[in-house]
Protein backbone atom coordinates (compact mmCIF):
# COMPACT_ATOMS: atom_id res chain seq x y z
CA UNK A 1 0.00 0.00 0.00
CA UNK A 2 2.56 2.15 0.57
CA UNK A 3 4.23 1.88 -2.62
CA UNK A 4 0.87 2.09 -3.99
CA UNK A 5 0.04 5.14 -2.27
CA UNK A 6 3.24 6.92 -3.54
CA UNK A 7 2.77 6.36 -7.15
CA UNK A 8 -0.66 7.46 -7.02
CA UNK A 9 0.11 10.82 -5.33
CA UNK A 10 3.37 11.17 -8.06
CA UNK A 11 0.58 10.27 -11.07
CA UNK A 12 -2.61 12.38 -9.60
CA UNK A 13 -3.07 15.76 -10.10
CA UNK A 14 -4.16 16.00 -6.77
CA UNK A 15 -2.17 18.05 -3.85
CA UNK A 16 -2.87 14.97 -1.72
CA UNK A 17 0.21 13.21 -0.32
CA UNK A 18 1.47 9.51 -0.14
CA UNK A 19 1.26 9.39 3.38
CA UNK A 20 -2.62 10.42 2.89
CA UNK A 21 -3.40 8.38 0.09
CA UNK A 22 -1.16 5.64 2.49
CA UNK A 23 -3.85 5.98 5.47
CA UNK A 24 -7.04 5.87 3.39
CA UNK A 25 -5.98 2.34 2.29
CA UNK A 26 -5.04 1.35 5.92
CA UNK A 27 -7.98 2.63 7.30
CA UNK A 28 -10.04 0.28 4.71
CA UNK A 29 -8.30 -2.51 6.18
CA UNK A 30 -8.18 -2.06 9.58
CA UNK A 31 -11.86 -1.40 9.68
CA UNK A 32 -12.46 -4.97 7.89
CA UNK A 33 -10.08 -6.19 10.79
CA UNK A 34 -11.88 -4.27 13.20
CA UNK A 35 -15.87 -5.56 12.06
CA UNK A 36 -14.03 -9.42 11.87
CA UNK A 37 -12.92 -9.72 15.59
CA UNK A 38 -16.64 -8.42 16.65
CA UNK A 39 -18.29 -10.74 14.53
CA UNK A 40 -16.00 -13.35 15.85
CA UNK A 41 -17.42 -12.67 19.13
CA UNK A 42 -20.99 -12.44 18.01
CA UNK A 43 -20.80 -16.26 16.27
CA UNK A 44 -18.23 -18.22 17.72
CA UNK A 45 -19.01 -18.05 21.76
CA UNK A 46 -19.96 -21.19 23.33
CA UNK A 47 -23.47 -19.81 23.64
CA UNK A 48 -24.08 -18.28 20.36
CA UNK A 49 -22.36 -20.97 18.07
CA UNK A 50 -25.53 -23.17 19.74
CA UNK A 51 -27.53 -20.65 18.14
CA UNK A 52 -26.02 -20.19 15.03
CA UNK A 53 -25.87 -23.30 14.44
CA UNK A 54 -29.51 -24.13 15.02
CA UNK A 55 -30.34 -20.92 13.01
CA UNK A 56 -28.50 -21.75 10.05
CA UNK A 57 -30.83 -24.94 8.54
CA UNK A 58 -33.55 -22.54 8.93
CA UNK A 59 -32.45 -18.89 7.74
CA UNK A 60 -33.08 -18.83 3.86
CA UNK A 61 -30.71 -15.51 3.61
CA UNK A 62 -27.70 -16.12 5.58
CA UNK A 63 -25.94 -18.63 3.85
CA UNK A 64 -26.01 -16.38 0.87
CA UNK A 65 -25.14 -13.64 2.87
CA UNK A 66 -21.83 -15.83 4.39
CA UNK A 67 -20.85 -16.42 0.99
CA UNK A 68 -21.39 -12.80 -0.01
CA UNK A 69 -19.05 -11.90 2.54
CA UNK A 70 -16.63 -14.36 1.16
CA UNK A 71 -16.59 -12.96 -1.94
CA UNK A 72 -16.16 -9.76 -0.71
CA UNK A 73 -19.48 -8.87 -2.19
CA UNK A 74 -20.06 -6.94 1.04
CA UNK A 75 -18.46 -5.87 3.82
CA UNK A 76 -17.95 -6.85 7.68
CA UNK A 77 -19.81 -4.44 8.76
CA UNK A 78 -23.08 -4.89 6.65
CA UNK A 79 -22.84 -8.61 7.33
CA UNK A 80 -22.77 -8.04 11.23
CA UNK A 81 -25.80 -5.36 10.70
CA UNK A 82 -27.75 -8.43 8.86
CA UNK A 83 -26.87 -10.75 11.44
CA UNK A 84 -27.88 -8.40 14.41
CA UNK A 85 -31.04 -7.45 13.01
CA UNK A 86 -31.73 -11.24 12.26
CA UNK A 87 -31.17 -12.03 15.87
CA UNK A 88 -33.07 -9.26 17.39
CA UNK A 89 -35.76 -10.58 14.93
CA UNK A 90 -35.79 -13.68 16.34
CA UNK A 91 -35.61 -12.65 20.21
CA UNK A 92 -38.50 -10.06 19.76
CA UNK A 93 -40.81 -13.37 18.23
CA UNK A 94 -39.26 -15.06 21.31
CA UNK A 95 -40.67 -12.54 23.27
CA UNK A 96 -44.01 -12.14 21.85
CA UNK A 97 -44.67 -15.60 21.03
CA UNK A 98 -44.84 -15.12 17.66
CA UNK A 99 -44.46 -18.23 14.96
Amino acid sequence: FAALAIQESVNSCKKAGAFKIYNKKLSEITSAIDHAKILRYLIFPKPSEYFFIKALPKAKRLPQKHLDLMADDIKYGEYIRYLVSRILKGITKRLLFIK
